[in-house]
């Protein structure tokens, strides 16, 4: 199971580089540091 999941993610970030040079993908990575930076600075206070 986790591995179709891995193949679906690997051809999504794989089609997304081709055709939007990447948009997406870098929007959500962007997303996610942002929340990780939110959660350890709401840790560390």
């Amino acid at each position: 199971m986790f591995r179709i999941l891995l193949i679906i993610a690997v051809i999504a970030i794989g089609f997304d580089a081709v055709v939007h040079q990447g948009a997406y993908t870098r929007e959500i990575w962007a997303g996610i540091v942002g929340l990780t930076n939110s959660l350890l600075g709401s840790i560390k206070q």
